[in-house]
């Protein structure tokens, strides 16, 4: 059975501090804090994790704060965020998003039916290849970034596509719609500045008042390795990049060179990051 690590980096510290290892029964894929308690979102359930007790759902959806969810069950989760009362959930291969909220379960369509088959098309009916991360800003609206090299906001059960044209590469158009991004994966929000991680071009794109620009590291530069997960906490930017986490100053970002901006390494993966009420939870495998 698996074993897992799940640490906290608190604000202004530098010792990360370990709040649990414990043995899990699933690969475990994604976390996120919610109404104070630690969602940990694997292959097969949603488990809370709160004040030292996991607790296990059956491989459903269910989670007792928020009703009784168990004729629901996961379908290839891969991303997980929160806002107010609200779960969401990215599953399916990236075709969908259940909203969990107040105990009702809610699933949209990420894609219309002839952007599924341009899709199915370019990597297979079961979208084997496809990775979509979201994260939710202030207001409630869902961000994300998928396998089919796009940035895409979703609200009232709709999505519209705000980068990418789909090509996977590297390109310094300022203009979003035009722009080929390479392989993203992570993506944060700062009110009204998006920051996406490409692990293909090995860098971070910022998108503000629609102009998309390179905000740090490039395909032939060694800042990153392998970019992943990223949020935003308290000022800063934290990016999974293999395994170790960076941190950077959006007011004082680094220049293009190496400088370490490295926070935590471990000798292991780095399963996933979230920001807490507490500071930077660190999820990893032990």
């Amino acid at each position: 059975m698996p074993t897992y690590k799940l640490l906290c980096k608190k604000p202004h510290v530098k010792t990360i501090e370990l709040i649990c290892e414990f043995e899990y029964p699933y690969d475990i894929i994604d976390l996120c804090e919610h109404d104070g308690d630690v969602l940990i979102l694997s292959n097969e359930e949603l488990t809370s994790f709160s004040e030292g007790t996991m607790l296990s759902t059956d491989n459903s959806l269910h989670k007792p704060k928020y009703g009784d969810l168990n004729t629901s069950t996961l379908c290839n989760p891969s991303s997980i965020c929160s806002y107010s009362s609200a779960i969401y959930i990215c599953q399916d291969y990236g075709r969908h998003v259940c909203v969990i909220h107040y105990g009702a379960e809610y699933t949209f369509p990420l894609y219309a039916i002839d952007e599924q088959e341009k899709i199915n098309n370019i990597f297979g009916a079961n979208l084997l290849s496809t990775k979509t991360s979201i994260a939710c800003n202030d207001y409630g609206v869902v961000w994300g970034v998928d396998s089919v090299s796009r940035i895409f906001h979703f609200s009232n059960g709709e999505n519209t596509v705000v980068a990418g044209d789909g090509s996977k590469g590297f390109s310094s158009s300022r203009y979003p719609s035009n722009c080929s991004i390479g392989g993203p994966f992570g993506i944060a929000l700062d009110k009204s500045e998006i920051y996406a991680t490409e692990q293909g071009n090995k860098c971070i794109r910022k998108i503000y008042n629609n102009k998309i620009s390179l905000f740090l590291g490039h395909p032939n530069k060694g800042i990153f390795q392998s970019p992943l997960k990223t949020v935003f906490s308290r000022g800063l930017l934290y990016i999974i990049d293999g395994c170790e986490i960076k941190a950077i100053s959006l007011k004082n970002p680094p220049i293009q060179t190496d400088r370490n901006i490295s926070i935590y390494k471990n000798e292991g993966d780095i399963v996933s990051i979230a920001e807490s009420k507490n500071g930077l939870l660190i999820l990893q495998h032990g």
